[in-house]
């Protein structure tokens, strides 16, 4: 996928965001993935090259930066973000245009309305048929899908932010 350019001053900002914890559910199957929330990306061609932890493997190779798109389980780059969500999104099975489900995506305890609707426009792009905001903690909301059987086709997408630390960045071209 093709991104923008992201220029070294914010991707210093970005690199400074603990990678929040992206689980992905899918209710029917049961099928899960549960991955950090970081892509790789090239500096020169500012292409997305892997998602969660096998972003990871890129991680001090010149030309290359790995970095969470989310801050505090926030859209903060939104393009990065798309990339990473679909991808795991795939994972659980969710793959034809022709099945798309209700999507299930935690939101923040301090979420904005422009925050909310990076969340749910992200999430249409995805796939997502509708989407649904919800504040609870993943096994209530596990609790309360399988219960409504209507909702046997859904797939949670829950974000769980870590504690501000950051990863690692060398710069493969320290600018003067």
């Amino acid at each position: 996928m093709i991104t923008p350019p992201v220029d070294h001053k914010r991707l210093a900002w970005y690199q400074t965001f603990a990678p929040s914890t992206v689980t992905f559910y899918r209710i029917r199957t049961g099928e899960q993935v549960q991955e950090p929330s970081l892509v790789a990306v090239e500096l020169g061609g500012a292409r997305c090259l892997a998602v969660g932890g096998a972003a990871l493997a890129y991680q001090g190779t010149p030309g290359m930066a790995v970095y969470s798109p989310l801050r505090h389980g926030q859209i903060a780059d939104y393009t990065a973000a798309q990339f990473l969500l679909r991808a795991l999104f795939r994972r659980v099975g969710v793959k034809t245009p022709l099945f798309k489900p209700v999507l299930y995506v935690r939101e923040q305890e301090h979420t904005t309305e422009v925050e909310e609707r990076a969340l749910i426009d992200g999430a249409i792009q995805m796939g997502a048929r509708r989407v649904l905001l919800y504040q609870d903690s993943l096994s209530a909301m596990l609790n309360r899908v399988r219960a409504d059987a209507k909702l046997r086709n859904a797939v949670i997408l829950h974000i769980e932010p870590q504690e501000e630390r950051g990863i690692s960045y060398v710069p493969a071209h320290p600018e003067n």
